[in-house]
């Protein structure tokens, strides 16, 4: 049989779960940076952006003349995928959101403190903010260490 020294073991590991849309968004809540899947004017595309979960949208600033512009007026599905991993502690977690999107104009949501933290990580102009409106949310959570052990954020 061969050594499997110093390489880690393929025998699935201790916990595997189905995380609830609840404890998807909790975790979505905690961290900045997502792909947002959709089906452009030049076919798939799939872009990185910075986010922020409010009231339990997610929220995208843009450039009003970039790619992601099209979601403005979308009448397709859009898909929002973001994770998480530690490969010290071989534990890791994926979120998506199946959802619409639409381009917000009202003032109080555009000026609310909930947006302020929400600053892209690109250059340039982000005069678009765009709502991801879930209609479905999923993910999952993996470790190999025991369920006790693993602290996830409510």
């Amino acid at each position: 049989m061969p050594s499997t020294r110093g390489r880690p073991s393929t025998t699935r590991p201790d916990s595997f779960d189905v995380l609830t849309p609840e404890r998807c968004l909790g975790l979505l809540a905690v961290t900045t940076v997502g792909r947002v899947a959709f089906v452009g004017a030049h076919g798939l595309e799939v872009l990185p952006v910075n986010y922020r979960v409010v009231g339990g949208l997610v929220m995208v600033r843009t450039s009003a003349r970039g790619t992601l512009s099209e979601l403005a007026s979308y009448a397709g599905e859009v898909v929002f995928e973001s994770d998480y991993h530690s490969s010290v502690t071989r534990e890791g977690w994926s979120v998506v959101v199946r959802a619409t999107s639409s381009a917000v104009s009202d003032p109080a949501v555009l000026e609310g403190p909930d947006l302020a933290r929400l600053v892209p990580w690109a250059m340039g102009v982000h005069d678009l903010l765009l709502a991801l409106r879930p209609h479905q949310v999923t993910g999952r959570r993996i470790s190999w260490l025991d369920a006790d052990d693993v602290v996830i954020p409510d």
